[in-house]
C-alpha cells in the first residue's frame, strides 16, 4: 500500500496554519476557480499548488565506500543526493504573483519502527545558470549534498517529493502519488 506524503503533509500544514501543529512553514493559499480549471501544467490540490513545468528534479542513489570491509559489516553506506532546477519565468507564467524567491526542500521516505515516515530536508541554493539560445532563461540551482541513512527499497517504492516554499505558498513539483523516481548510480 502506497502512502501519500501529500495527505499527511497537508494535514500537518493545515494544523500549523491553525496554530495546532508544531512550528513550520505552513502558509494558507487561496485558490480561485480559474486556477483549478487549468489542469495541463498547473493544478490546485487541497490548497496546495502544483507545477509540472519550471521545476526539474534529479535524485540519485549510490553506495559510497566509507570504511574497510569486515565480517558482517559492509564497507559502503547508502547515500542520496537531490538536484533541483527552477525556472522563475515558467513559475511566473503559472503563478503571476510569484516573486522569484523560493526555498526548495525534498521529502524523503524512511522506515521507522516498521512505519513509513517522510523526512523533510532543506536544499541549499547553489547558484544560477542561464539557458536558451541567447542565455536569457535564468535557472536557479538547489542541491541537497549527501543525505545518509536512506534505504534503496523504500526510495524505489515511494520516490521523493520536491516542494518550493514561495510567497504564493508551497509549490509542489509533482502531483499527489506521482513522486520523482530515484536513479541508481
Amino acid at each position: 500500500m502506497k502512502t501519500s506524503f501529500l495527505s499527511a503533509l497537508i494535514l500537518s500544514l493545515s494544523l500549523s496554519v491553525l496554530g495546532v501543529g508544531a512550528s513550520g512553514c505552513g502558509s494558507s493559499v487561496g485558490v480561485d476557480a480559474s486556477d483549478s480549471d487549468s489542469t495541463d501544467h498547473v493544478t490546485a490540490l487541497s490548497q496546495q499548488l502544483i507545477s509540472l513545468t519550471g521545476i526539474t528534479v534529479q535524485a540519485t542513489y549510490q553506495e559510497v565506500i566509507t570504511g574497510t570491509p569486515t565480517y558482517g559489516f559492509p564497507a559502503t553506506s547508502p547515500m542520496l543526493s537531490v538536484h533541483v532546477e527552477v525556472s522563475d519565468a515558467a513559475l511566473r507564467t503559472a503563478f503571476p504573483s510569484f516573486d522569484g524567491l523560493e526555498r526548495a526542500f525534498v521529502m524523503i521516505p524512511k522506515l521507522s519502527s516498521g512505519r513509513l515516515v517522510w523526512e523533510g530536508v532543506s536544499l541549499r541554493y547553489s547558484g544560477e545558470t542561464r539557458r536558451g539560445y541567447y542565455g536569457d532563461i535564468k535557472i536557479d540551482l538547489h542541491d541537497s549534498g549527501s543525505i545518509w541513512g536512506v534505504d534503496l527499497a523504500t526510495l524505489q517504492a515511494n520516490g521523493v517529493a520536491v516542494g518550493l516554499e514561495t510567497n504564493v505558498g508551497v509549490i509542489w513539483a509533482q502531483p499527489e502519488g506521482k513522486n520523482h523516481p530515484i536513479t541508481r548510480k
